[in-house]
Formats: C-alpha cells, sequence, structure tokens
C-alpha cells in the first residue's frame, strides 16, 4: 500500500517528539510550530491572591506542561536579592529559574527517560 502521508501515527504527548521523529526529523524548525506556553513560571499554583487573576498565564507547574507536551517556554524573569523569578507586569511569582532548570532535567532525566527505556 502506497503512504499518504495522512496515516494516523501513534504517540503521547510527553514523548511526542520522539514517537512523531519519523515524521520531524527531516523538517527544518522554520517551518514547525512547536507547542508554547505564554508567561511560563506565572501559573496559578505559583501567584495568590486577588492579583492571580490578573497576572497567572498558566494553570500548573513546568513539569506538567513539559509532560502534556510543551516544548518552548515564553519567560519573563526579574531578578531580586533572592533569586530570578518570573515576572507578568510588575508582579513576581513564586517560581525560580532554578526550578524551570530543576523541572526540566527532572523531566528528561527521569519522567521522559523512562517511558523510553
Amino acid at each position: 500500500m502506497k503512504k499518504t502521508g495522512h496515516e494516523k501515527t501513534e504517540y503521547t504527548l510527553s514523548t511526542w517528539m520522539t514517537d512523531l521523529s519519523h515524521i520531524i526529523a527531516p523538517l527544518k524548525v522554520n517551518i514547525m510550530s512547536l507547542p508554547s506556553t505564554h508567561n511560563a513560571g506565572m501559573d496559578k499554583k505559583a501567584t495568590s491572591g486577588i492579583e492571580e487573576g490578573w497576572i497567572a498565564c498558566q494553570n500548573d507547574t513546568f513539569l506538567f506542561q513539559l509532560s502534556n507536551g510543551i516544548r518552548v517556554f515564553d519567560i519573563r524573569l526579574k531578578h531580586a536579592i533572592e533569586g530570578i523569578f518570573f515576572s507578568h507586569n510588575g508582579w513576581t511569582s513564586t517560581r525560580t529559574i532554578s526550578k524551570l532548570i530543576a523541572d526540566c532535567n527532572h523531566f528528561f532525566n527521569v519522567d521522559y527517560a523512562s517511558k523510553k527505556k
């Protein structure tokens, strides 16, 4: 049977890039559209109070977003004495750049690695 390029391909959200590598490998980055987030780090779990409705752009953590297929983070940072935090319109969340790095390392070294063996 001749392949038309429209065959159904099975994949999971957390491992979609590997699962679909036979399709995306020949593509150039400039023609791809990668799943991304707006203002990552400003999620409902890292913000609270009355301003949450005005500043939270995501519902969950970096690790949750990675596990659900996100591969590009839109980040806006603000430096403080305590560290580098994520920011939106002058407000900061409790998320730090260190947390983003830790979550990425955990996802790719533990979660993703265990699924792909």
